[in-house]
């Protein structure tokens, strides 16, 4: 996502068919007023969250929908340590959620 503006309408519709919503943009981008020579405010829309606060709005998301989440989601690395993805897991079946989520959480420690 872009840092010093919001994305284009299409990268922004393809966030919102993701997110289920368009709550992402109030969370993701806010107004940042910048002064200039002569004391004048300027705003501009510019990005607010880390990975850490999308990953936490994405689960938020997965846990609006199903039955039972991994609470912690393997985060994938490259070669220098920066975060790549978040393999997240999460269950609808209510009977077999409990089981499917522990499953997942052991394997997504080791």
């Amino acid at each position: 996502m872009p840092k010093d503006a919001p994305p284009d309408s299409l990268w922004a519709k393809r966030l919102t068919v993701i997110f289920g919503t368009e709550e992402w943009k109030s969370r993701f981008y806010g107004e940042s007023k910048k002064a200039d020579l002569f004391g004048e405010g300027q705003g501009s829309i510019v990005k607010i969250a880390g990975m850490d606060d999308i990953l936490v709005f994405f689960l938020e998301r997965l846990r609006s929908i199903f039955s039972k989440i991994v609470e912690r989601p393997l985060i994938l690395e490259n070669s220098r340590h920066t975060p790549m993805y978040a393999l997240c897991f999460a269950a609808g079946n209510p009977r077999g959620a409990p089981t499917a989520v522990k499953i997942a959480s052991h394997l997504t420690r080791s």
